[in-house]
Order: C-alpha cells, then structure tokens, then sequence
C-alpha cells in the first residue's frame, strides 16, 4: 500500500516541481489529493525528515536542492572508483594516516556526531589519495549534503557499527594495495548505508505523531 507521504511526493513530481520549487499551498495540496490539511501537513513533515523538502521562514516549503537519491547515484559513480585508485597509489605514510583516521572513528563509536565527522574525514581522505583532483573538489564540493545525509542515520548506533566495519574493511584493502577490493568495500558501504538510511525514514514515517 503506498504512504501517504509517498503518493505526496509521487503528486508533486507529477506537477514538474523539481530541487529549489516552491510547493503549493497546503489546502491546494489537499484539494488535489482529497485528503486533510493536517495529514498532509503530517506527510510534508515525514518528506522533510527524508530530506526531500525544506521549510523556509515567510517563504514557505521547497523542494529540496538534492534528492538524497540523486547524491547516493553520485557517490557511487564517483567513490568507488576514488578508493580503487587510493589503494593503487597510496604511499606508505598515506596508510598511516587512514589508520589513524579509523581510529579516530573507532573512539568515536558511541558519540553520533563526532562519529559522522570522523567517517566524513575518512571519505575525504580517500577522494584525495586517488590523486585525481578533480575527485577530491568535487567530494569538497558535496562536504555539506554529504554530512546532511548522516542527520538520520549517526545517531544509530547499530549503523555506526555497521559502518565502522565497512570503513575498517575499506582502509584494509587500501593498504594492502588491493584496488578492486577497495572499490567493493566502499561500494558495499554505500549501498548499506542508503539502505539503512531508508529504512530509518520509513520507520520514522510510521511512529505516531
């Protein structure tokens, strides 16, 4: 059965509305769909915690800039292929460093926010030992959706769990040189992490409001 808050998202797709549109009244919304003001108020809220709108003051709700979707499309053409080449020229020194990076991780493991910027770091590291530049400006670039995205999922601590493992897993095979390993591990860990990330929003979804 489809939520109401996808067959919302499903009506404002529908009407051409893309990232930075502004979303039509709320009673507009609700004439559309023949539903409530408050559920779809409700449902603008769940779409919100996804990410997929935003409320500005006085101004009203937007689509958001980047679908979370569209970013983990992204990232995964563009960081797999980082850690492959990491892995193929990373220099001794360099593996240290990430080691010291896990670390950081691994001491942060029971602190969401500081484990979400250790991760973060971790991921930027790579991007800049692939040596090619113009990754590492564009992982740059995407710095701030990037540590959005883990607004829904740092403070779980079964995912930061899950994810240290990944990155242990990740900085492994870069250090022993192992490139096509490497590119699995991060692909794997993204995979994981938009899944787990899904799964936390629809759960969201449901708790009673």
């Amino acid at each position: 059965m489809t939520s109401t808050e996808d067959l919302l998202w499903e009506h404002l797709r529908s009407r051409g509305l893309g990232p930075g549109d502004r979303l039509p009244p709320e009673r507009e919304l609700a004439a559309d769909l023949a539903l409530s003001r408050p559920t779809v108020r409700i449902a603008l809220g769940v779409l919100a915690g996804r990410g997929l709108v935003e409320t500005r003051n006085r101004s009203g709700t937007y689509i958001s800039g980047t679908n979370p979707d569209d970013l983990l499309d992204v990232r995964l053409l563009l960081e797999p292929y980082a850690a492959h080449r990491a892995a193929r020229t990373a220099r001794p020194s360099d593996h240290r460093a990430l080691q010291e990076l896990l670390g950081a991780a691994s001491a942060a493991l029971d602190d969401g926010p500081a484990f979400a910027a250790a991760d973060l770091r971790i991921h930027e590291a790579v991007g800049t030992l692939s040596g090619n530049v113009l990754v590492a400006e564009i992982m740059a670039g995407l710095r701030t959706r990037l540590a959005r995205s883990r607004d829904n999922t740092s403070p779980n601590l079964g995912v930061r769990r899950s994810t240290l493992e990944d990155l242990r897993a990740l900085v492994d095979a870069i250090t022993d040189g192992d490139g096509a390993g490497a590119e699995a591990a991060m692909r794997t860990h993204l995979l994981t992490v938009g899944a787990a990330a899904d799964r936390l929003k629809r759960d969201e979804g449901r708790k009673p409001r």
